[in-house]
């Protein structure tokens, strides 16, 4: 029973958030921000689905090799950055062509409504989807600017990472 509440719950939710909800692609670039047993498991989701850069959010630095052995490939830790950690994402995940910056996906798994809203601006103009799996305090309302979402990005949430019971457990 000690392994079976983890995979009834928090493995379920994290990879179904990557592999239903999100339907991330392999050589995807992904940000996870919160790093516990949820978060865990959607680098580990990103990983089986094939993401090639997965950057793991944490105000814990010990949670750094953790992610490691789930298959993140870089850490932040917003404490130790100089100023906000959108710009900062948003330039880590500069690649290609477009040198727009901004993370395919992106993942909320804090219940932070502060951390929410970065999560979307995180996320690319044009085609990032970012996904709320944490839940906020009751009462508490998400906001950002109608500019995030009319340049492309996607904003959406998940239960038990889109998995049906019976059948997916």
């Amino acid at each position: 029973f000690d392994k079976i509440c983890y995979i009834g719950c928090g493995v379920t939710t994290g990879i179904g958030a990557v592999i239903n909800t999100a339907k991330v692609e392999q050589g995807a670039t992904a940000v996870v921000f919160g790093l516990g047993g949820i978060g865990l498991n959607v680098i580990q989701g990103l990983r089986l689905a094939g993401a090639d850069m997965i950057i793991g959010v944490d105000l814990n630095n010990d949670k750094k090799e953790w992610g490691e052995r789930f298959g993140m490939t870089h850490f932040v830790n917003p404490k130790e950055i100089d100023g906000d950690i959108v710009p900062y994402l948003v330039n880590m995940t500069k690649r290609g062509a477009d040198q727009i910056g901004g993370a395919d996906y992106t993942f909320d798994c804090t219940g932070s409504t502060k951390v929410m809203r970065q999560a979307l601006e995180a996320s690319h103009r044009g085609w990032g989807k970012s996904v709320v799996i944490g839940v906020a305090g009751a009462g508490q309302e998400i906001s950002t600017r109608p500019f995030q979402l009319v340049t492309g990005r996607t904003w959406m949430g998940t239960a038990f990472g889109g998995a049906r019971g019976r059948t997916d457990v």
